[in-house]
């Protein structure tokens, strides 16, 4: 092995607008079964945010994909499991 490091997928940024609006759009399906399996309410309301964050970014992408806007989307919120968990912290 020569130590050097192969990525395994594209990275995200390059990825075409609309493929990329298709990642968002699964972010935000897969917050909202999170969302609706959650008993706790204020978790509940977190993952509907996050899930409502990511929709928005994904009419932008697609928005921007249809206009021909090369750019990608300036900023796109944190994924679902960077944010919030299934099990509480160790402080609850």
């Amino acid at each position: 092995m020569s130590g050097k490091f192969t990525p395994v997928g594209q990275p995200f940024h390059m990825l075409p607008q609309k493929e990329r609006a298709e990642r968002y759009r699964q972010f935000a399906t897969d917050l909202m079964q999170k969302a609706q399996q959650s008993v706790d309410p204020d978790q509940k309301a977190e993952y509907f945010a996050m899930a409502s964050g990511w929709h928005t970014i994904a009419v932008e992408s697609e928005r921007a994909a249809s206009a021909g806007d090369p750019a990608s989307v300036a900023s796109a919120p944190p994924h679902h499991d960077e944010v919030a968990s299934d099990k509480p912290s160790e402080g609850d």
